[in-house]
């Protein structure tokens, strides 16, 4: 799994949030409702800066007043994104064209937009492609931070495997009465159940931002 996978499902939204009459009171179930992860570059607001996320209006305020309110009309963004997509909505002829924005409860992401491990954005279709250049999604310093985190996930996923069959491999020794065990086995058998634990809880973090 790519760390800023994008859905090949339509999201359908699981929250049912009290009707507030201001947007920005439903930030925290907007949260809940998108993993806590910008909806367009997939940024995880744990790595990232979490008030720096914003409430979006996926049909800008400006054009349509009368979903302002309107929780099917909020999401989850980053502050770039939100602010790069700001009161943009498609002219008939964009839309005609496929030139939009993707979000989704409408459309499944994975069809216009893919994580690529050298953490840039690939494009799979023409709203695909739009957005990607509408929200600067590659831009040096975007694709840098996230090459990082992919690059330390992976690393990391390497070793909890290595830890997982080292530890077999130890336990089994233990378990062996035929074989002569070393005194110091246990102790090893500790301490690298010790590092395997530090390492999925690092993974945990990285993945869902929980330990």
């Amino acid at each position: 799994m790519n760390l800023y996978h994008y859905q090949k499902t339509r999201h359908v939204r699981t929250q049912t949030p009290y009707p507030y009459k201001n947007f920005s009171s439903f930030k925290i179930t907007l949260q809940v409702e998108f993993n806590n992860t910008c909806v367009y570059c997939r940024t995880p607001h744990h790595l990232s800066e979490e008030a720096f996320y914003a409430v979006e209006h996926y049909r800008p305020r400006k054009m349509f007043p009368e979903l302002e309110n309107d929780y099917n009309n909020l999401y989850y963004a980053c502050g770039h994104c939100n602010s790069k997509k700001s009161s943009f909505w498609p002219t008939d002829d964009q839309l005609q064209a496929g030139l939009y924005i993707p979000n989704p409860c409408e459309h499944v992401m994975h069809q216009h937009l893919r994580a690529s491990r050298d953490g840039t954005v690939e494009f799979h279709s023409d709203a695909g492609k739009w957005t990607v250049d509408l929200l600067d999604l590659n831009t040096p310093k975007r694709v840098q931070k996230k090459l990082f985190y992919i690059r330390v996930y992976l690393d990391t996923k390497r070793q909890v495997v290595r830890y997982e069959k080292l530890l077999t491999k130890i336990a089994s020794i233990i378990e062996d009465r035929n074989v002569d065990t070393p005194q110091n086995i246990e102790s090893l058998y500790e301490r690298t159940l010790t590092e395997y634990e530090e390492l999925v809880s690092s993974l945990n973090f990285l993945e869902n931002g929980s330990s």
